[in-house]
């Protein structure tokens, strides 16, 4: 116990130290930047929740020294809060007469889609408050980042993206950062796994389902982004282009869910197979790499899933020494 502070401090400094490097946002930063859960994750998966917690104070206190209020208050919202609640959740556990029940993955990601709902929403109304207004201020960095980054362009061919891409931006961010959780999740349990150092077993992913609800909520938000995108509205930076572009962030949201599940079912179809490391890696290749449909397509299988039974239907075993 006397070293939780100790853990605590070195992870948040750590932490900190990841986000404040990766705002030079260089491809190694960027890269780094995702990493940034990572020391609060091994701290709370390997010494308990308290450590996790204490490593986000120290973090965010750090960022915020260093990097200022602004910045320290981002660190603190976008990947800080959002470990440390998932760590509390992942090292709950409900003890029955004879028998250890933790917290459930199932319910693990339905809480990281939550926790997305609710940054999308805090996100979108900050901006909202600036004096360009929630559609000004994404498409004015889009502008300043074109003119970064494609100097050669005379300015019609990067409209033109900007009007097709401009109302993903926001959920596409927050969809980036709920991915860098769990990654970093899973990367800190597997090398605490490694040296033996796992408080909660290692759940089985390839069995991981996302809430019913996320479907109850994603088809009419879907349906009005549409209807609101046919309309042009998002044009006007008025309520129609806040609604359509808070609508398609939470459609984003809820579709990390789904691209979990379609990972998960993947993973499931694969078991036993000699050549699943192989297949999977084009699994996770596509899914990067073609954006955003590589990802898209393992959402739709994660979507119809639900209906579909995938792992039911092609007799997915569910022996605990197969393969995950």
């Amino acid at each position: 116990m006397h070293l939780v502070p100790l853990i605590a401090l070195l992870a948040g400094a750590a932490s900190g130290g990841l986000y404040i490097y990766g705002l030079t946002l260089t491809i190694t930063g960027v890269f780094l930047l995702l990493l940034a859960p990572l020391p609060l994750w091994l701290a709370g998966l390997g010494w308990g929740a308290t450590a996790a917690g204490l490593g986000g104070a120290v973090g965010a206190i750090g960022v915020l020294l260093v990097a200022g209020p602004m910045i320290g208050s981002m660190y603190a919202l976008v990947l800080a809060i959002p470990a440390v609640i998932l760590v509390n959740l992942a090292m709950a556990q409900h003890r029955d007469p004879g028998s250890e029940a933790w917290f459930p993955a199932n319910a693990l990601v339905s809480a990281l889609v939550v926790i997305g709902l609710v940054q999308a929403l805090i996100a979108a109304l900050a901006l909202s408050a600036t004096d360009a207004g929630l559609v000004g201020t994404v498409r004015d960095n889009l502008v300043t980042v074109f003119g970064a980054y494609v100097t050669e362009d005379s300015g019609e061919g990067s409209g033109a993206v900007i009007d097709q891409w401009d109302s993903l931006v926001l959920g596409a961010l927050i969809a980036v950062t709920m991915l860098a959780q769990v990654g970093t999740a899973a990367l800190a349990q597997g090398l605490l796994a490694a040296f033996q150092k796992t408080v909660r077993p290692s759940p089985s992913f390839w069995a991981l389902r996302v809430g019913d609800w996320t479907r109850v909520l994603f088809v009419p938000l879907l349906i009005a982004v549409v209807v609101l995108d046919a309309t042009g509205i998002a044009a006007q930076n008025g309520p129609g282009g806040f609604f359509q572009f808070l609508g398609m962030a939470f459609v984003l949201v809820l579709g990390v869910g789904f691209l979990l599940q379609g990972l998960a079912v993947m993973h499931a179809l694969t078991r036993g197979m000699r050549t699943q490391p192989l297949v999977l890696g084009g699994v996770y290749l596509v899914a990067l790499t073609f954006q955003p449909f590589g990802s898209a397509l393992f959402a739709l299988i994660g979507f119809f899933d639900r209906w579909g039974n995938f792992r039911e239907r092609f007799g997915v075993g569910d022996d605990a020494d197969m393969e995950d």
